[in-house]
């Protein structure tokens, strides 16, 4: 198993990984793929590659990315994707932490104080508010800010530590080090700072216990003493969808955030509108057509031969001649790169683009392609300018 996190000039070593991977029957796992984007191209083009050779039966290529523009839509096409999206919602953001809280805990969890649980609970609750408030965009936080189970973890740990070693609940102590340092910590707004100490004096306080209201809603509330799985089925009780009356916000406040989640959802269906629109209007003798042409593209010219002519006859008409061969070569180069990307557009290894559609409509039309025009501009319909 070979694993590399790629960073800024490591997209050699990450073929090389690929390639020694192939040839032995490793996994190899490439994370981080966004943080280097000039190298994706290359991956593109080794993964075009193994479909046409044969590699190890073993061998197995993993990725790892954030969502990004320019990640290859051909990788994705051919790939089985799992997406790991953040929970939504207070509900599902508690069951997520409480999960994981429970699978570290065990069957300990019985056992614990009935004190720490019910401020568990609540600090539950106050992390997931925070993360739930920035759906409200600029009525929510004035700051961008991301909390992780971490902040979560490692307060509840200095929650029960605080709580088993002091006779008196040392709530200044235990406000330091969650509400100023380990969350506080997160934000850059003094505004936004402010409100979450509100929050958190609201959960995290000597009030807190069983049937504590943490919401004027129904169903926010402190459940009784049990096991885990009683607090994950009051958990599972609590609604799926949050009134803004839960974060201590004005009910009109969710206006703009339907008006948000609704323009998404429109612009969404948009382009997959637009995809079926281009994909129907695509005739099947194109992709004869760019098969045809694909076979009709001259070799490169020898660059090398041209260089040598250069040292032997050292003339004016030599350093042209060198232009001429590489302006030739970048132009079968854009050619045959196009013809390619089109016909993986056509089988279904690549998504339409409408930059796409409109190379395919010219050769419909047997007009050539802007594309190719920029670098050899001429009148002759598409036939007469491959042949020429």
């Amino acid at each position: 198993y070979r694993v590399l996190s790629l960073a800024e000039r490591q997209g050699n070593v990450a073929s090389q990984l690929i390639v020694d991977s192939i040839k032995v029957g490793d996994w190899a796992f490439i994370s981080n793929a966004h943080l280097l984007q000039p190298w994706l191209p290359t991956l593109e083009k080794i993964f075009s590659i193994l479909q046409t050779v044969k590699a190890h039966p073993n061998f197995r290529l993993r990725l790892s990315s954030s969502p990004i523009d320019s990640f290859p839509s051909s990788i994705l096409l051919n790939s089985i994707v799992l997406s790991l999206d953040s929970p939504k919602g207070i509900q599902a953001n508690m069951f997520d932490l409480y999960h994981k809280y429970g699978s570290n805990a065990g069957s300990d969890f019985t056992s614990l104080e009935l004190r720490f649980k019910s401020l568990l609970y609540s600090l539950g609750f106050f992390h997931s508010i925070l993360l739930c408030r920035k759906r409200f965009q600029n009525l929510g936080w004035n700051g961008t800010y991301e909390f992780s189970y971490s902040d979560f973890k490692v307060s509840s740990d200095l929650l029960q530590l605080y709580l088993e070693e002091y006779r008196e609940d040392p709530w200044d102590a235990l406000q330091e080090m969650i509400a100023e340092i380990i969350y506080g910590g997160h934000f850059t707004n003094r505004r936004d700072k402010e409100l979450m100490l509100d929050y958190y004096n609201q959960y995290i306080s000597d009030d807190v216990s069983e049937k504590y209201i943490l919401a004027p809603v129904e169903n926010y509330a402190v459940p009784d003493d049990g096991p885990i799985q009683l607090y994950l089925e009051s958990i599972r009780k609590l609604p799926t969808r949050d009134v803004p009356e839960v974060f201590g916000q004005h009910k009109n406040a969710e206006i703009p955030c339907q008006m948000y989640d609704s323009e998404r959802l429109l612009k969404d269906m948009e382009k997959i509108r637009r995809q079926k629109i281009l994909e129907v209007n695509i005739k099947p003798e194109v992709l004869f057509i760019i098969t045809k042409i694909k076979e009709e593209i001259p070799d490169f010219l020898n660059i090398n031969a041209a260089m040598k002519l250069l040292k032997r006859k050292p003339e004016p008409y030599t350093y042209v001649l060198i232009q001429e061969v590489r302006q030739y070569n970048s132009l079968l180069n854009v050619v045959s790169e196009s013809l390619q990307n089109l016909k993986d557009v056509i089988i279904g290894k690549q998504m339409m683009t409408e930059a796409f559609y409109s190379q395919v409509l010219s050769i419909q039309r047997m007009e050539v392609p802007s594309e190719w025009m920029k670098i050899y501009p001429s009148l002759k319909p598409l036939e007469s300018w491959i042949a020429d």
